[in-house]
């Protein structure tokens, strides 16, 4: 927030002012599909306080994609329906894990050579 704040004072139009370094990054585009991705590439930022490569957010995507194949993990749960009060909650569910493991994919597929 406080970047925000400082770069609009300084004349930075707002629309162009981002919360995360990587987000400026050219691989970046193929990231905005995928919320989980964001979330965890955001995350390494504020933890290591830097923004990952390219190499370090392939890396991320891999281990964000495994989580939907392990067995009690929150992401497999949420794949497999799992915890849903009606089958159509569970089939809910499930589309929106099928499109973020979709997105971690095209990004992979993109970038990872």
């Amino acid at each position: 927030m406080l970047r925000t704040e400082i770069l609009s004072r300084m004349g930075e139009p707002k629309d162009s002012i981002t919360a995360f370094a990587w987000e400026q990054e050219t691989w970046a585009t193929k990231v905005k599909y995928s919320k989980l991705l964001r979330e965890h590439l955001s995350n390494y930022e504020t933890k290591y306080e830097r923004p990952p490569s390219i190499a370090e957010a392939i890396q991320e995507a891999i281990f964000l994609l495994s989580t939907f194949s392990e067995i009690g993990h929150v992401n497999f749960k949420l794949f497999n329906g799992e915890g849903a009060d009606s089958p159509q909650k569970a089939q809910e569910l499930n589309k929106m894990a099928r499109k973020e493991v979709n997105s971690i994919r095209a990004f992979l597929r993109k970038y990872k050579r």
